[in-house]
């Protein structure tokens, strides 16, 4: 079951859900299905010309920009995972985007909703960190946006315990930098 939460002026976080977020998951799966014919080299394409609207001033959090990045990260995930995710990994994904929290339970599939969300938000050309509560999981889980992430042109780093400042500066220099709370 996921739980969204969204901190409102300062205050304890509280409950929120959102149609009009919710109302994106049709458009985004459309959009991910149009793709579909696309190469690996028209994917990074559109990456690429997607990075330039952000840089250029587009909105990260618009809906149409939410949709177009998503849509770029859900269908490379289907191609090298295989994995088709379900509408509540989707709208998690579109809520952590826009800043929220999603809370979700074992085996719902926070994994590729991470590597969703950070992937769109290193869009916007600023590292994205994500941290994870030990190596094993940071190791496995940069693993698997290293593999969904080398179609759309994006890069995954791992930043590791007494790794070498050079080893750690390539991390930091991928667009999504996996480690655990402490390697920040």
């Amino acid at each position: 079951m996921l739980s969204l939460f969204q901190r409102k002026n300062g205050n304890a976080a509280l409950p929120v859900m959102d149609d009009d977020v919710r109302r994106l998951i049709g458009p985004l799966r459309d959009t991910a299905a149009s793709l579909e014919c696309c190469r690996d080299d028209e994917l990074q394409a559109e990456c690429r010309h997607l990075k330039r609207q952000i840089v250029q001033g587009a909105e990260l959090t618009s809906p149409e920009v939410l949709v177009a990045g998503l849509a770029l990260v859900v269908e490379s995930l289907k191609r090298t995972h295989g994995a088709e995710l379900y509408d509540v990994q989707l709208y998690a994904a579109l809520m952590l985007c826009r800043g929220c929290i999603a809370q979700m339970q074992t085996g719902e599939g926070k994994t590729f909703v991470a590597i969703a969300t950070a992937a769109h938000l290193s869009m916007a050309g600023r590292g994205v960190h994500v941290m994870t509560p030990n190596s094993y999981l940071a190791d496995r889980d940069c693993r698997l946006a290293e593999r969904a992430l080398q179609p759309l042109g994006l890069s995954a780093g791992l930043t590791r315990d007494q790794a070498s400042p050079s080893d750690k500066q390539a991390a930091y220099d991928c667009d999504i930098t996996y480690g655990t709370g402490h390697e920040f």
